[in-house]
């Protein structure tokens, strides 16, 4: 499994779906939310290069992925551009 590029951990995330209503912790990958839950949960896709964002006890009831950033309420994320090889 590769890395995560971000994990934000200590929020309060509505995940809308009824069978896990919330989770405290999400690892990004590639623009790609890859795990959703616990900091337990999220634990194996941190490496050495992930940014980890502690986020106090924020509420996200707005949080979503894109290409160019991860938006969690009123804070935003964005990758360090890449250069063409």
């Amino acid at each position: 499994m590769p890395a995560a590029d971000l994990i934000l951990a200590g929020a309060q995330v509505r995940t809308l779906d009824p069978e896990r209503p919330s989770a405290t912790a999400v690892a990004v990958h590639d623009g790609t939310v890859t795990a959703v839950g616990t900091a337990d949960d999220v634990r194996d896709w941190r490496g050495p290069g992930t940014e980890v964002v502690e986020l106090h006890g924020a509420h996200s009831y707005r949080a979503w992925s894109t290409p160019t950033a991860i938006r969690c309420g009123g804070w935003t994320w964005r990758p360090a551009p890449t250069c063409p090889a």
